[in-house]
């Protein structure tokens, strides 16, 4: 070989890079390292995905801010109670006893709101303000002591009272609910005839009264409700209108 062509054999294998061998143990390491990464970026999309839906249920399950700030509950309830007027309706020139008229059935309805609880180990306490409102019409026919008959005669009676409402929830019993209401109010009668305006007449009375019962979770928001309500009006105020002591009320009741 002449040194020219040492020359060129030695420039070719200077150029020339140098190609390692990989061992099949280092092709073994690089692809399990990439599928490592593979199966790890699909795990971090899969659980960014569900987070997502997650976070879309929670978006439609989740109540309004505003109802999860409140510091109070809203309360509504509808009630019926078999009611009695009772005390004697005075006019100029007649006098009408009002227990004559006999018991007719008064529906009443409730509305108001309730504190968040206050909490303890066996039971838990809300209380609030509620306003209740009954009504009731008869129809009679009034006859004076003389023989003079008022056709078509109508005694309305009506409660309105503000009740300071008291609800205790027993923890071994979630279902059940003690209430405690004290009340205070006016019960006014008014008489109607329409012929005559002679037995015409509008009176009422201030009361106190305290309600007592239980209430049974039908679900979260719904129950029903029993009430024995005692009630005492004011003597001072107005000796002829009265109402009876107790009673007992049954309804319905919504809180949200």
């Amino acid at each position: 070989m002449n040194k020219f062509s040492c020359s060129i054999f030695l420039i070719v294998l200077i150029a020339t890079p140098a190609f390692a061998e990989i061992s099949p143990r280092e092709l073994a390491i690089r692809e399990n390292s990439s599928i490592d990464q593979k199966a790890y970026k699909k795990t971090i999309q899969a659980s960014e995905a569900q987070q997502a839906n997650v976070q879309s249920f929670l978006k439609l399950q989740d109540p309004a801010p505003e109802l999860r700030r409140r510091a109070w509950l809203w309360t509504f309830a509808l009630k019926l109670q078999s009611f009695k007027p009772l005390g004697t309706g005075r006019v100029s020139n007649a006098t009408f006893s009002l227990e004559d008229y006999g018991p007719s059935l008064m529906p009443s309805l409730e509305f108001g709101f309730l504190s968040k609880p206050l909490l303890k180990q066996s039971f838990s306490w809300f209380t609030g303000l509620a306003t209740h409102v009954g009504y009731m019409t008869q129809k009679t026919q009034l006859v004076t002591p003389s023989g003079y008959s008022f056709d078509n005669a109508h005694l309305n009676s009506g409660l309105l009272s503000l009740i300071w409402s008291n609800r205790f929830n027993i923890v071994q019993s979630p279902s059940w609910s003690v209430l405690a209401n004290p009340e205070f109010g006016v019960v006014n009668y008014t008489q109607t005839a329409t012929k005559s305006t002679l037995a015409n007449f509008t009176q009422q009375s201030t009361f106190w009264g305290l309600g007592l019962g239980v209430e049974y979770a039908l679900s979260k928001k719904w129950g029903l409700v029993g009430l024995y309500s005692y009630r005492q009006r004011d003597s001072v105020r107005s000796s002829a209108t009265d109402l009876q002591k107790s009673n007992f009320e049954i309804g319905t009741s919504v809180i949200w």
